[in-house]
């Protein structure tokens, strides 16, 4: 069998031999399942169709159930006759693939049989009636068992077949699909209907009453009524000047930006939207949002979204809202591409123009890309208003009045396993390991922008490896790659191709010098960590205005919602660039020093030690950033110690003893640089490295370790100071490696 041949005519065959056999293989309680879960009301296991098979494995489970059986046929065809009638490549003869191509889509096997045995008959004229039968049973037995193997699949066509055939029970319903097949047929023998015949082919895809695979870029697949149709060719070609199909916009729309051939990921997000302007605004106004911080791809989204679903529309009418004061310009522009006859020759009356014709016939999708003005939003969408209206606003803004009634689709990063295909588009397998890949995703953030940065960087470097790569981004948005590499090459948004420049047009947005300070001091935090409020509390001067200032870093998608926030580790890097001159840093180095101090107090006072644990990262990152900075100032360095030996004090509470000592030995290294190796201070860091010691065995290191604090206490303390009785116990609890 040739998997490729079959896998083209596979949807029909499927169907064919699945609509039968749903309940013999599944049991009426599972139809019954399916049943109601194709008639929610939110529509999500249609959706969820449609989007499985637009998915990129689509193709690859069908070539698998073709591999499935052909491993049957070789197994239980014992005929060698026919053994050499399938190795003869018999799924791709002509015949037999007029035979699948032509089956109607409520016939069950026995059909099959009968047609591929015709199909046999004519192609193998030497086989005695016998092998024929033989043969097409053989075939068709295959693909039975070839599809019970993969139940996920066939699951899924039958609930097509379940929703069609109920949807089939409304009487009007049947009045329309009547007139519908009768289009579908005409297609299905090569024919382009009449306009009249067209006109309901067009109101069946606007009511999403047909279930479409592929879109006019390649192929296409309808399914619908007692019908599966495949367009290619002269066919679709001749279809598309007269009707808007999948992949095509409709006539007199504006979209400026081509649709991107490596889109990845994104289909619960498509779906969601599909539902909200397509669905549940059938007869209401719809005003949708996709809102998150630059690089997030909600441009990229959007278009996606338009030559997706824009066959469902009258138009899809693109404004650039980037400067709002824009706006009559861009509805007039739109009313030009519309052909509007007549045209005014002045801009108000064309736009008056526009905004009736849109309102007249939809419904339409307005795209309101870059739309950053929330405060002058009323008069903006005001404007826009109209039943047959929907607007897709993109937008990094979260801060919306409750009164637009807006719904906001909060747009975050891929998910690792979006980013891994989003890099495969770039880079295949013989150039780079998952792993490799997955280590690149991490490192960016799994941030849309940035991974497609690097992926069109190690596309046309093709020597350079991944792990180089990945060497070089230590500070990523200095990387040559994410910093406007090669604009020639261009960009499916054409929006900037600088990370920095990215972020930089949020922070310009960003008015107040509270939530300015804390931006950056929330830089110098782990990355994708809740925050340390209190101690950015001390940042903002009280608790209010830190609220404040979080919601207005909130609201330009500088932070990640959650309790606490988090930040994006890209956007903190950015943020640790605008502190210059490291003041913010040592502001809030001192704050969290003192912070961590504290909890390991209360720590020890209520013997609840995970009071300190959502510091531990924080405090790790800040006094890393501290010695990184090498900033000569003495509470600078005293605070990075300080927050190296609470980290310490802490590890060593809870018996992570390798941690605390590396932890001690980092105190002890910026104490010993800065105040000399005989200082009190230093002495109290090496009376706490030794009692780690002797807690991981070492007894000679904690002898060693307790004799010299001992040493410089004496020297600089009179004889009954504490700290040089804890040191002599400490020295005696070692026995006889330690009494002194």
């Amino acid at each position: 069998m040739n998997p490729r041949e079959l896998a083209k005519a596979f949807p029909r065959v499927l169907v064919g031999a699945l609509l039968n056999k749903a309940e013999q293989w599944l049991g009426e309680d599972a139809l019954a399942a399916l049943d109601v879960a194709i008639s929610s009301p939110d529509g999500s296991f249609l959706e969820g169709l449609s989007g499985w098979l637009r998915a990129d494995d689509a193709e690859r489970k069908l070539r698998a159930v073709a591999r499935q059986a052909e491993v049957y046929v070789r197994g239980q065809c014992k005929d060698d006759e026919l053994q050499q009638v399938f190795s003869l490549g018999f799924a791709g003869l002509p015949q037999v693939q007029d035979a699948l191509t032509e089956l109607p889509q409520r016939m069950g096997t026995e059909a099959i049989r009968h047609e591929l045995a015709a199909a046999v008959a004519r192609d193998f004229p030497r086989l005695e009636k016998a092998q024929v039968i033989k043969a097409s049973e053989c075939y068709a037995q295959a693909l039975e068992y070839a599809l019970l193997t993969h139940k996920d699949l066939a699951l899924l066509v039958i609930g097509r077949a379940v929703f069609q055939i109920r949807a089939q029970q409304s009487e009007e319903f049947a009045r329309v699909n009547e007139k519908l097949d009768e289009v579908l047929k005409l297609l299905g023998q090569g024919q382009v209907p009449s306009e009249a015949a067209l006109a309901v082919f067009r109101q069946a895809l606007v009511n999403n009453r047909l279930l479409i695979d592929g879109d006019v870029e390649n192929s296409m697949v309808i399914v619908g009524n007692n019908n599966v149709v495949q367009l290619s060719g002269q066919l679709l070609s001749e279809l598309r000047k007269r009707v808007t199909l999948p992949g095509d916009l409709p006539l007199g729309s504006y979209l400026p930006l081509a649709r991107n051939t490596i889109f990845t990921g994104r289909e619960k997000e498509l779906a969601e939207l599909a539902r909200a302007l397509l669905e549940e605004g059938e007869n209401a106004v719809v005003q949708q949002a996709v809102a998150g911080m630059g690089g997030v791809g909600k441009t990229q989204l959007a278009v996606e979204f338009a030559y997706r679903y824009g066959y469902r529309l009258a138009g899809v009418h693109w404004l650039d809202l980037s400067d709002p004061e824009q706006l009559d310009e861009q509805i007039a522009r739109n009313g030009l591409e519309m052909r509007l006859d007549p045209w005014p020759d002045k801009q108000p009356e064309q736009v008056s123009a526009t905004l009736h014709a849109w309102r007249a016939d939809g419904p339409r999708l307005l795209i309101l890309d870059n739309y950053e003005d929330p405060d002058n939003a009323n008069m903006v969408l005001g404007r826009l208003h109209g039943a047959e209206l929907r607007l897709l606003i993109t937008t990094r803004s979260r801060n919306w009045h409750a009164g637009l009634g807006l719904k906001t689709l909060a747009l975050d990063e891929f998910s690792p396993a979006e980013s891994l295909a989003f890099l495969r588009r770039w880079l295949p397998e013989a150039r780079a390991r998952d792993d490799e890949l997955a280590e690149l995703a991490e490192r960016l953030g799994h941030l849309p922008l940035a991974l497609e940065l690097a992926g069109r960087y190690l596309h046309r470097l093709k020597t350079k490896a991944v792990s180089e790569y990945l060497s070089e981004l230590e500070c990523a948005l200095e990387h040559r790659s994410m910093k406007g590499w090669k604009p020639g090459l261009g960009n499916p948004t054409g929006h900037d191709l600088s990370l920095a420049q990215t972020f930089s047009l949020s922070w310009q947005r960003l008015e107040s010098e509270v939530a300015r300070r804390v931006l950056l001091a929330a830089g110098y935090c782990a990355p994708g960590e809740p925050l340390p409020l209190e101690a950015l509390e001390g940042v903002g001067g009280s608790a209010d205005a830190l609220q404040e200032a979080l919601a207005d870093l909130l609201g330009l998608g500088l932070l990640k919602e959650g309790e606490p926030p988090t930040i994006h580790p890209l956007v903190a890097e950015f943020a640790r660039g605008l502190d210059e001159e490291g003041e913010v840093l040592a502001d809030f180095a001192a704050k969290i020093a003192d912070l961590a101090n504290r909890l390991n107090s209360e720590a020890d006072r209520a013997g609840n030690y995970a009071l300190f644990a959502p510091l531990i990262s924080h405090v790790r990152a800040v006094a890393r950033a501290v010695e990184k900075r090498k900033i000569e100032d003495e509470r600078v360095i005293a605070a990075a110690a300080q927050l190296w030996n609470s980290l310490g004090y802490h590890l060593n509470a809870v018996a992570e003893y390798k941690g605390a000592k590396a932890a001690y030995e980092r105190a002890l290294e910026i104490l010993e640089d800065h105040l000399g190796e005989d200082h009190p201070n230093v002495a109290t860091l090496v009376n706490n490295l030794g009692s780690v010691l002797k807690a991981l065995g070492d007894l000679q290191g904690a002898k060693a370790a307790f004799e010299r604090a001992l040493e410089i206490f004496v020297t600089f303390l009179p004889p009954d100071h504490p700290h040089i009785k804890i040191v002599r116990n400490n020295l005696r609890s070692l026995g006889n490696s330690g009494a002194k």
